[in-house]
């Protein structure tokens, strides 16, 4: 009897059951798929990609698509009269909530992750057929448990974080006297090329090319990797991306000393404030030395976000663009996810209010923020993802361009601000990027696949008035390789082993010999056939009028001399006397590989 519903149940009370159950399978979901990532990154120790406030934003995501399923079988239950719902409703809500649980595994295949949700689905409905009561009274007092323990994990994670940081500031030794503040402000993907104050378009970054004058800008640095992770691994490491673990599905490692650890013991503050989600969040092992670590917001967006269903293409494509042409993607449902799961877009302002914001709590400290501002890289993306209505023309030029100007306005903002709290004089800026952009240039768009110059060639700008010449001009080639020991230099702070040359010597004593300007880059798994790293590793060494590519899978060379031929039409290493030309190249490439496997870090 109590199988057809005859239990005393009313038709709302099993409504009430039912999306309860929603609620139940929503929790579950979330816990699982967190358990997931946490099994990947204990097991494979790679990325999870995903906020630390995962824990109970996945729910509530999980929840929003759970939910009005069950409302809807509550609906149907309302309305039939004595019959037990529950089961089926049960069957559907299971079924939905395994299929969300197996998307991101593609290697099982959509049809066969469905073909096993229905099978999970009908095998649970069949547990809860009997006993009705005890079953709603269960499901009801889990899903109330569930309802106030999201909020109250919400509270105690951020609280949590909040007592960790105010611990680790009480802890801090006294700085030395006078110690400067350090700003270090890196424009993902913006390329030398594109600001007028290094030598570029001098209309795209107007206010910055007013500020250049008071500190002095390196007209050919260059970075040591064409992609973020390596890159910013290296500015704060001292280390080349061969000497470090920081790749395409590796974390960076911690075997080795990193500027924010070195300031933190010294007494600073320090904080970081990413945009970029893919590769310098929290699991990309940046974090390291920063008390503070600000990456993934507490937002809707990011929250809505937080689950495989709204990690698809076809979730995506309606959260970003809903209008009535997404009809055709619900016909045609695109259940893709991507390894780096979409996030909620953040743009330079809100990523310089939240440093202001931080800033202003920590007086009479001095303090060390790294600021990662992503809107070129954000204009780029979304060019790659429509490239073939949209090819990188004259159009996607001014797209990107667009985004550096929007970026002067933003970064002209944050120093006029320091400079109206009057500690801007007080504070070592440094502006550069962690890599460039090609926009067609050698037949490429995009970066991480190469290293020709325009993906290496980044500003970088030094200003603090008691240390740093003002209106200096600096032509020498150097490589961000030696940000971390500059950095060191400037603020007196020990540098223990960390490796690198101090920028300061380009003005101090010119002849002083910098480190060798070399980037490098991995092959990327899965490499597309028409880029250079589809056949091998790369590496690139550069003086102040030329540079020399080596691919290591190939053997292949080349060979640009960039001053004078700045469109590099001309590959040197095709010429007649290549030969000659290459062969100091190639040794000196030798020497510089020979050293880092025999010598260790320098």
């Amino acid at each position: 009897m109590s199988g057809s519903g005859s239990s005393g149940q009313g038709p709302v009370a099993r409504a009430a059951s039912i999306v309860a159950f929603g609620i139940c399978a929503a929790m579950v979901a979330g816990l699982i798929h967190y358990g997931q990532l946490v099994i990947a990154d204990h097991w494979l120790g790679s990325f999870r990609w995903f906020s630390r406030e995962f824990p109970w934003m996945a729910p509530i995501s999980y929840g929003l698509v759970l939910v009005p399923g069950s409302a809807l079988c509550a609906g149907i239950a309302l309305f039939a009269g004595r019959r037990d719902w529950f089961p089926v409703a049960v069957a559907c809500i299971v079924t939905i909530a395994a299929f969300a649980v197996l998307l991101p595994f593609p290697q099982l295949g959509r049809p066969a992750a469905l073909v096993l949700a229905v099978g999970v689905g009908v095998a649970f409905a069949r547990l809860v057929r009997h006993d009705t009561s005890r079953r709603a009274r269960l499901t009801i007092r889990f899903a109330i448990a569930s309802i106030i323990a999201v909020p109250v994990l919400a509270l105690l994670q951020h609280r949590a974080r909040e007592r960790a940081e105010a611990r680790a500031l009480v802890g801090l030794p006294t700085p030395g006297v006078g110690s400067p503040n350090v700003i270090l402000v890196v424009l993902d993907a913006a390329r030398a090329k594109s600001m007028g104050f290094v030598g570029g378009r001098m209309g795209t970054t107007p206010q910055l090319n007013a500020w250049a004058a008071s500190g002095t800008v390196f007209e050919k640095a260059f970075s040591t990797a064409p992609w973020t992770l390596p890159s910013h691994a290296s500015m704060l490491s001292g280390l080349y991306p061969s000497e470090m673990d920081a790749d395409w599905t590796v974390p960076i490692d911690t075997d080795h000393p990193v500027l924010p650890e070195l300031l933190r013991d010294a007494g600073y503050a320090t904080a970081a404030f990413v945009a970029n989600l893919h590769y310098t969040a929290w699991d990309s092992g940046l974090e390291r030395g920063f008390m503070h670590f600000d990456d993934y917001q507490r937002d809707w967006a990011q929250t809505i976000r937080s689950s495989s269903l709204m990690q698809t293409a076809l979730a995506d494509t309606l959260l970003r663009v809903p209008r009535v042409a997404t009809l055709r993607n619900l016909l045609t449902p695109d259940l893709s996810i991507v390894p780096q799961h979409r996030y909620r877009s953040r743009l330079g302002a809100e990523v310089i209010d939240a440093f202001l914001q931080w800033q202003g709590t920590h007086p009479g400290r001095p303090y060390f923020a790294l600021l990662n501002l992503m809107d070129p890289h954000l204009v780029t993306t979304a060019l790659d993802e429509d490239r073939r209505r949209y090819p990188h023309d004259e159009r996607g030029d001014e797209d990107y361009l667009a985004a550096m100007r929007y970026l002067d306005a933003e970064v002209a903002r944050l120093l006029s601000t320091l400079q109206q709290q009057g500690t801007l004089d007080e504070t070592i800026v440094i502006l550069t990027s962690d890599h460039g952009e090609l926009l067609g240039e050698h037949g490429i768009s995009g970066h991480a696949q190469s290293v020709y110059k325009d993906v290496l060639h980044v500003p970088l700008w030094l200003r603090w008035p008691s240390g740093v010449p003002a209106g200096l001009r600096v032509t020498r080639a150097v490589t961000l390789r030696d940000l971390a020991a500059t950095v060191l230099d400037l603020t007196g702070v020990s540098r223990g082993a960390l490796p690198g040359a101090s920028l300061a010597q380009a003005w101090r004593d010119t002849a002083t010999t910098l480190s060798p300007v070399v980037a490098e880059v991995r092959q990327q798994p899965n490499p597309l056939g028409d880029y250079p790293t589809a056949t091998g590793a790369l590496s690139a060494l550069f003086d102040e009028q030329m540079y020399y590519i080596q691919n290591h899978g190939t053997g292949q060379e080349q060979l640009f001399a960039y001053a004078t031929d700045t469109g590099e039409v001309a590959d040197l290493a095709k010429d007649a006397a290549a030969e000659r030309l290459l062969a100091p190249w190639r040794a000196r490439l030798a020497r510089f590989r020979h050293r880092r496997e025999q010598a260790g870090l320098q």
